[in-house]
C-alpha cells in the first residue's frame, strides 16, 4: 500500500513539474509570438509605406506630364491667337492706310 500511496506522491509532483513546465513554455511563446507579431506589424506597415510612397511619385510623375502636355497645348493655342491677331491687325492697318490715302 505505500508503494501505492509513493508512486501517487511521485506522479503527482511529476504532473506538477509538468504543469509549471507547460506555464514556462506558454509564457516563453507568448512572448516570442508577440514578438513576432510585432516585427511583422513593422514590416507590414514598412510595406505599406514604400508601397504608398511608390504610388505618390507615381502620381506626381503623371501630374507632372500632364502639366508639361498642358502648357504645350496652351502655348500652342496663344501662339495661333497671337499670329491671328498680328494678321487680323495688319489687315485693318492696311485697310485704314488705304481708306485715309483713297480719299
Amino acid at each position: 500500500m505505500d508503494s501505492v500511496l509513493s508512486r501517487i506522491i511521485e506522479l503527482d509532483k511529476q504532473a506538477l513539474n509538468i504543469k509549471e513546465k507547460i506555464k514556462e513554455m506558454e509564457k516563453s511563446n507568448s512572448q516570442k509570438l508577440k514578438k513576432i507579431l510585432g516585427d511583422l506589424e513593422i514590416q507590414i506597415i514598412e510595406e505599406g509605406k514604400r508601397l504608398g510612397i511608390e504610388q505618390y511619385q507615381i502620381f506626381v510623375n503623371e501630374g507632372i506630364a500632364q502639366k508639361e502636355k498642358v502648357l504645350k497645348e496652351a502655348q500652342k493655342e496663344c501662339e495661333l491667337l497671337e499670329r491671328s491677331f498680328i494678321n487680323k491687325f495688319e489687315d485693318l492697318k492696311n485697310s485704314a492706310f488705304n481708306d485715309i490715302f483713297r480719299v
